[in-house]
């Protein structure tokens, strides 16, 4: 019997299987990447749009019914729920500032579509399949655990084609401790939807006050990135403490030691 997609990437050893995540997140980053910026130089409609969904659904059916991980820990979601609202309102409290900017409902009604489908296709290409890659019954080893939230906060580093080098690496870095909260938050949960969310909430806090706020303006521009250093912190924080509670971290073993070894 021929093996799906999934099956033959399961099927790698460890170093190509890190290789083959690698190379299938590069290729969906790229695609969105490349539709953002006919979008930016053309006026075209919003193509970036229709790619995220289709990076999303691409993944979504490339997994198959291995995308469907049952919900674990039900009595612990709703603080899980409760610790992942803390950080976009941190964040939020740091975007915020004099209104100066009044947006029209199409250009809000792109931005929360944006923020939406970003989550989703995120989410879906980088979660889900780290987790049906390199997760063995609810445990990661370290080096898998890791490769996955690097790979996420590399993916990032596109934007040096539109953006200053600064703010990218930053951006990059906070990517990564963003990867490690949502990574332990999913496997605790079992919920793509909730990291999907949880995602969701966090592009808005960071992208939302920039339509009613003028850069001069926020709170994030006066205290020079404090709310990146503030909400980061949190993530990491946050991520030690859920996975050595859930055992995730095994006492004895190296920091983010997960797993067992073969």
């Amino acid at each position: 019997m021929k093996k799906n997609f999934l099956e033959e990437m399961r099927g790698l050893p460890e170093g190509r299987r890190l290789g083959a995540y690698f190379l299938f997140c590069l290729a969906a980053t790229l695609l969105v990447t490349g539709a953002a910026l006919l979008d930016r130089n053309n006026g075209l409609p919003p193509l970036s749009l229709g790619a995220k969904a289709l990076a999303g659904v691409g993944a979504l059916l490339l997994a198959g019914r291995a995308a469907r991980i049952p919900l674990r820990n039900r009595p612990l979601l709703p603080w899980l729920i409760l610790i992942s609202l803390i950080a976009p309102a941190v964040y939020l409290a740091f975007r915020l500032g004099p209104v100066s900017l009044t947006p029209g409902p199409e250009q809000i009604g792109v931005t929360l579509l944006g923020i939406g489908l970003t989550a989703f296709w995120e989410e879906c290409v980088f979660r889900l399949w780290g987790r049906l890659l390199f997760e063995e019954e609810g445990k990661y080893k370290a080096r898998d655990f890791l490769a996955v939230a690097v790979t996420f906060g590399a993916m990032h580093l596109v934007n040096l084609l539109t953006s200053d080098p600064g703010s990218v690496i930053l951006q990059a870095a906070f990517a990564t401790l963003t990867a490690l909260f949502l990574q332990t938050i999913y496997t605790r949960s079992g919920s793509l939807l909730l990291v999907i969310l949880i995602h969701a909430l966090i592009n808005a806090s960071q992208q939302l006050p920039e339509l009613w706020v003028a850069v001069k303006d926020r709170f994030l521009v006066r205290q020079g990135g404090l709310d990146l250093i503030l909400t980061a912190l949190f993530f990491a924080v946050s991520a030690a403490v859920i996975t050595r509670r859930g055992g995730l971290i095994l006492r004895g073993k190296p920091f983010l030691k997960l797993g067992k070894k073969k």
